[in-house]
């Protein structure tokens, strides 16, 4: 009986440290990002209604319960915004660094297009946060559509039910800031 829980708990170590190098592998990064976990976007609560608030509330709170170590907090002074309004594009939502040191991302601007979110959403809270959080993950070094999934960072997701950081999306976080996990 010993010998069979050993070789139990042997097999489902193995199985994590096989699940653990696909996430490795899925690693894809931006070329720019923030210099730490912590992020400051300045406080959108008084532009915008309270359905417009709360999703992008509930992007924020994705990422700082995600298990990546993020923090984005508000605040009313800071260089980085978030601006929702009926843009002429196509596009859903859009991560703009508008300074940087080197890599390191010092000012960012994230649009969120009413006009595309609207006509596109058959559930608008979740296509929203799914749209914001997206835009966040930028702010974290992460690039567009890794090679595996599933990822929040997707473009091929369906924004109506992923509305969260994957685990995909958390390790390739904790690795850029922590190292090389493996």
């Amino acid at each position: 009986m010993k010998n069979f829980r050993w070789l139990c708990c042997l097999i489902l170590v193995c199985g994590s440290l096989l699940s653990f190098t696909e996430i490795v592998d899925a690693a894809t990064y931006w070329q720019y990002g923030c210099q730490n976990r912590t992020i400051q976007v300045r406080s959108y609560d008084s532009s915008y209604n309270a359905g417009w608030v709360r999703a992008i509330d509930n992007a924020r709170a994705a990422w700082n319960n995600s298990g990546a170590g993020t923090t984005i907090l508000t605040w009313y002074n800071s260089n980085n915004t978030i601006q929702a309004a009926q843009f002429a594009e196509n596009w859903y939502g859009l991560f703009t660094v508008n300074s940087a040191s080197g890599s390191y991302i010092t000012q960012f601007t994230i649009k969120l297009n009413a006009r595309t979110i609207s006509r596109d959403a058959s559930n608008f809270d979740n296509f929203l946060k799914s749209t914001a959080a997206h835009e966040f993950g930028h702010a974290y070094f992460l690039d567009d559509n890794p090679p595996s999934g599933p990822s929040l960072m997707s473009h091929s997701r369906d924004r109506n039910t992923l509305t969260t950081p994957q685990a995909v999306d958390v390790h390739n976080v904790l690795s850029k800031y922590m190292g090389s996990l493996g």
